[in-house]
């Protein structure tokens, strides 16, 4: 192949070609008619938008407007402008302060060219959406990032003794299409102008507002994107907790919410803005165990990208006669001096029952009854009693300033003792581990549930530490204190809880079963005790008696709404589950006549039944109920000859079975069938007055059939 050699005097000469050219090029290259030249071409030749144009060059964006990126611009025109600038008493655009105008202006461009269709029904799987998910959520996507930011500010971590500097991020501008509202089944005007009462809903049936402003004309469009011309300046939007902020008569519910607070180092943010900034690092302001309702994005990834377009949270936040009323009627008599003494944890609890996450919350919605908050109980918010200076749109959500807070539905629920009273504060913290608050708080479902109080459980060895990073429940089983698990967690709740639809009557003897498998609640003579502790009983050693007194604990005079709760201190400790082989490990071991059933574990040792301090035909078994003839019935039967495989039969004075003859098989055969056990026999509860083990014939270890 031969090689092409492009000489220097061939580069010479090649402007002069161009040169020569240029009538030529400009006949045969024409720009097509639909280029129409940049974002910032078009508004200029349209006339009209000199200030907002003059806003953009003074703020740096001119050159994302002349092509550099594409953009969506929403274009006030000079009479709106204007009229914005005297509104807020500047003489002119350039009057503006540096980072106000470059925030105002850049609410105004969308990263992205988006048309109309784009625009009334967002799509986060773009352009290859198909009609069925065009369907889906339809006009849901309504928010779009925009070159909007806030300079960092400064922020003092305790733990570090240092400041650090924090990142905000890029807003994001709401755009609310019919189809928004018509995917949500509320009326679009009504529900727009609760929240933006100057401005006008026109988005019709083929139309959006965006946030504070109706569109007077779509779509016009430019090489880099689409221009909207809007009839109001877009009014950056805060966060709601920069809302509450603003707000002197809500900051006892605001200070509380930041007692939450913590900075979170932002690796990405890092990375990518650190040095522009000239610091080495940068945080987000974020709200530890609560929703996150200072940063401006849904998620602070990128990647979240369909949750940033559509998510936010709604925010109903007392104002401080609400928070202090509710102060002096729950809290006061709970044994707090003041709300600065309510621990953080029933505290974080009242706090997340009073935000809505998902999505923004329109007042159409609160009055249909369907919202719930996390824990699954329904808004009691009348939108019409907002205040209107409390009906805010936020970047990432909307707020509802409230005069008059009801008691939380999971502060009235069954489990109400734990939240209101400091005295119960540790077996709070048992609920929370338990991930059973919801469960409890709900209200088509009753419950019994009893509460010990801090100093009985920590004579069980469980008590709420303090470390750096926050409260802890830990209990001691040696001597080092562990993080309560979960699992044990649960066990505790479920071991004081019982669940039933018939109230308590304390006069009445009776057995409750608990929520966790064969353990019990008995209740005797107006006291009550666990299984694990009326099983004491057996020890002859055992002179105390395991019942305790307990006192039913309302609601300032009041019923909780799903049940009864009662309280109760003991120096043996707080209830227990028994989670022991009981009477396998207990049949096996004892070898002291002063117990009870010992003339029965006589027989059973002279019948080969146990080895090695066990009942081998027991291991297999799950459960097992046990019939233990009294000690008298077996002496009187011995005498009589009634119990195969003894003759001459009778207990020395040390208790030892003595005997004639002893066939061990026949005597054997004939125990088991004392026994029955869950490899026979279906036992979901043990016998007792009152439990649904069910009258009927069940087949014993022996294989004979025993009627009960």
């Amino acid at each position: 192949m031969r090689k092409i050699v492009f000489t220097g005097i061939w580069l010479f000469f090649l402007p002069l070609l161009f040169v020569g050219c240029e009538d030529r090029f400009d006949e045969y290259y024409e720009k097509p008619e639909w280029l129409k030249g940049s974002a910032w071409d078009v508004l200029e030749d349209l006339g009209n938008y000199s200030i907002f144009l003059e806003g953009i060059e003074l703020s740096g964006y001119k050159p994302i407007m002349e092509g550099k990126n594409l953009v969506t611009v929403m274009a006030p025109d000079d009479q709106t402008f204007s009229a914005w600038l005297s509104d807020n008493n500047y003489a002119s655009i350039g009057a503006m302060e540096e980072q106000e105008l470059k925030k105002l202006i850049g609410f105004h461009l969308l990263y992205y060219s988006y048309n109309k269709e784009k625009l009334i029904n967002f799509r986060p799987e773009g352009d290859l959406a198909t009609e069925e998910q065009k369907a889906s959520n339809a006009g849901m996507y309504y928010k779009h990032r925009t070159r909007s930011i806030d300079a960092p500010t400064q922020g003092y971590i305790d733990t570090l003794d240092k400041y650090v500097t924090l990142y905000h991020q890029e807003r994001f501008l709401p755009v609310f299409s019919y189809l928004y509202f018509q995917t949500k089944d509320i009326d679009a005007k009504s529900n727009y102008e609760y929240f933006y009462p100057r401005s006008t809903w026109t988005g019709g049936n083929d139309g959006f507002n965006v946030s504070n402003a109706s569109v007077t004309e779509y779509q016009i469009l430019a090489d880099n994107g689409y221009i909207y011309v809007v009839d109001a300046v877009l009014e950056p939007l805060n966060t709601i907790f920069a809302e509450l902020q603003k707000r002197e008569d809500y900051s006892v519910f605001t200070e509380l919410y930041d007692s939450y607070k913590t900075f979170t180092y932002d690796a990405t943010s890092t990375n990518n803005y650190a040095a522009a900034y000239g610091v080495d690092s940068l945080y987000l302001y974020e709200h530890d165990a609560l929703p996150n309702i200072a940063l401006e994005w849904a998620t602070s990834s990128y990647l979240g990208f369909t949750s940033n377009t559509s998510s936010g949270y709604s925010v109903f936040a007392p104002d401080n006669t609400a928070m202090n009323r509710f102060f002096s009627e729950y809290w006061q008599e709970g044994g707090y001096a003041s709300l600065d003494q309510v621990e953080e944890l029933p505290i974080s609890y009242l706090l997340y029952q009073l935000v809505y996450s998902g999505s923004i919350v329109f007042p159409e919605e609160l009055t249909q009854g369907k919202l719930t908050d996390v824990y699954g109980n329904v808004f009691n918010v009348n939108p019409a009693e907002v205040d209107q200076d409390a009906r805010v749109m936020c970047v990432n959500g909307s707020l509802y300033g409230i005069s008059r807070m009801d008691t939380p539905l999971l502060y009235a629920s069954v489990m109400g003792p734990a939240f209101k009273y400091r005295d119960y504060l540790t077996f709070l913290y048992a609920l929370n581990y338990s991930g059973s608050i919801t469960t409890y708080g709900a209200s088509n479902t009753n419950y019994i549930m009893f509460f010990p109080d801090n100093e009985t459980m920590e004579e069980s060895g469980y008590a709420v530490n303090t470390y750096l990073e926050g409260k802890v429940l830990e209990y001691q089983p040696e001597e080092e204190w562990v993080r309560v698990s979960s699992s044990l967690a649960q066990e505790i709740v479920r071991i004081h809880t019982i669940q039933s639809d018939q109230p308590l009557d304390p006069s009445q003897n009776q057995v409750l079963s608990t929520q966790v498998n064969f353990n019990y609640l008995y209740l005797k003579g107006g006291r009550i005790t666990s299984s694990s502790n009326f099983n004491q009983l057996l020890n002859p050693d055992y002179t105390d008696s395991p019942f305790i007194p307990f006192t039913e604990m309302l609601n300032n005079g009041q019923a909780w709404t799903n049940g009864q709760a009662y309280v109760y201190s003991s120096d043996q400790g707080m209830f227990a589950a028994d989670d022991s082989n009981g009477l396998k490990s207990l049949f096996g071991t004892i070898n002291n006549a002063r117990y009870s059933f010992y003339p029965f574990l006589e027989l059973l040792k002279n019948a080969g039944l146990t080895s090695d301090n066990t009942i081998p035909f027991l291991l297999t078994a799950n459960r097992f109920v046990t019939f233990v003839p009294t000690g008298d019935a077996i002496r009187a039967a011995l005498a009589a000859d009634q119990i195969p495989g003894i003759t001459g039969g009778s207990f020395d004075s040390s208790g030892w079975l003595k005997y004639d003859t002893l066939n061990a098989g026949e005597l054997g055969a004939y125990l088991m069938n004392y026994f029955l056990t869950s490899n026979d026999n279906i036992i979901t509860t043990y016998p007792y007055i009152g439990s649904e083990f069910s009258n009927r014939t069940y087949v014993t270890a022996g294989g004979e059939n025993l009627t009960y």
